[in-house]
């Protein structure tokens, strides 16, 4: 019997400690490593950037990210919001989190507003037209498994399968090195984090380093491709006069939640480039926006929760120069709108200073990089 443990043990080592190896290695430099780590070491004093290549994991781990630093400000939506930093709330950083993530819908926000543990004193909530399209395909998002055991298996599986196919050059000292491309001196967790300097950074804020690190993407090129999308008719701006009741049905649950857990529900219709606004909004082929901005409006009206209308933000002497594309605007278009409403709702004015966010945001050089990787809390 010892004889064929010990033969076993032979045949099965030749396999295991390549699996070791590389389990070991992807879960170091963060595609397959537990995210209570990830979140634990975000909430440390290191500039910590976080995007894994293999699978969606936004749900859980801004949901993790939530309930663990349990913030007073909780920034929430799609992509589009993601630019709201910490520092805004420039008393006391740690108040903010942004609870974000791209293609966030209203289910997605939903569902993590429903299963928080705790209940924030401000939720900024960023309200996408295309949620109440009812014409809108939407992007669904596929969550891969979160099993930890499942995870790992799924990430070592496609990660094999692409060295096995020579899809992609990988640079392993490069990704072991788990060095923040972007300059914040911090380190890096996930593929994308460490190639690209693309990914959440510690207060939930996405850095574009697709854009602004890697420079696989050029602004100019992406507000023109939106342009066509829009022509077309495609993806966000996919044609509609129809305003979708069931997503109206699902903002008021959100709105309910709020008043409820008195909480102060600020919403924010996001900002589109201003040259694609005007054509959008008297667009005969998108009636439902004016029809859903009438919704939105009674429903904010209803529950007496502010409601702020960046659409256009030409009026606050932004240009299309500010945008990366049609619809994601600067870091610097954020902060003048986090001060227009902080400016308006005492709830969230008590968290920051506003004088100095306004002159940052009068003096920046970079309408893309206002604040440097700051570590919410120093």
């Amino acid at each position: 019997m010892k004889r064929f443990w010990l033969r076993l043990v032979f045949f099965v080592l030749p396999v295991a400690i390549p699996f070791l190896i590389v389990t070991g290695s992807l879960a170091y430099i963060g595609e397959s490593m537990p995210l209570a780590e990830v979140v634990r070491l975000q909430d440390g004093t290191m500039p910590v950037l976080f995007r894994p290549a293999y699978g969606n994991r936004d749900q859980d781990f801004k949901l993790m990210a939530t309930n663990t630093y349990q913030p007073e400000i909780l920034v929430i939506g799609s992509s589009r919001v993601l630019q709201f930093r910490g520092a805004f709330a420039n008393l006391d950083p740690d108040a903010l989190y942004n609870a974000a993530a791209p293609a966030w819908e209203l289910e997605e926000v939903s569902r993590l507003l429903f299963n928080m543990t705790h209940t924030p004193e401000v939720i900024i909530i960023g309200i996408d037209y295309p949620w109440f399209n009812a014409d809108y395909p939407g992007d669904p998002i596929v969550e891969p498994p979160t099993n930890w055991w499942s995870r790992f298996f799924v990430v070592n599986r496609t990660h094999l399968q692409e060295v096995i196919e020579g899809e992609t050059d990988f640079d392993y000292r490069t990704l072991l090195a788990r060095v923040e491309p972007g300059g914040s001196g911090g380190i890096a967790l996930g593929m994308r984090a460490i190639n690209d300097g693309h990914g959440f950074r510690n207060d939930g804020s996405e850095q574009y380093g697709d854009f602004l690190v890697a420079g696989h993407l050029w602004q100019p090129n992406l507000r023109g491709h939106h342009q066509g999308l829009f022509g077309r008719g495609e993806e966000m701006y996919t044609e509609g006069a129809q305003v979708d009741m069931e997503a109206v049905a699902q903002l008021e649950a959100i709105l309910e939640f709020a008043r409820d857990n008195d909480i102060t529900l600020v919403g924010m219709l996001p900002p589109f480039m201003p040259s694609l606004w005007d054509d959008l909004y008297t667009s005969e082929r998108h009636t439902y926006i004016p029809e859903a901005e009438i919704a939105i409006n009674d429903l904010f009206a209803e529950y007496e929760m502010p409601l702020f209308n960046f659409s256009d933000v030409s009026a606050l002497g932004f240009t299309d120069e500010d945008f990366f594309d049609g619809w994601h605007h600067s870091e610097r278009v954020s902060l003048q709108m986090y001060i227009n409403m902080a400016s308006e709702v005492p709830a969230l004015g008590q968290y920051s200073d506003l004088a100095p966010l306004q002159t940052i945001v009068d003096t920046a050089p970079d309408t893309f990089r206002v604040f440097p990787f700051v570590v919410s809390g120093e």
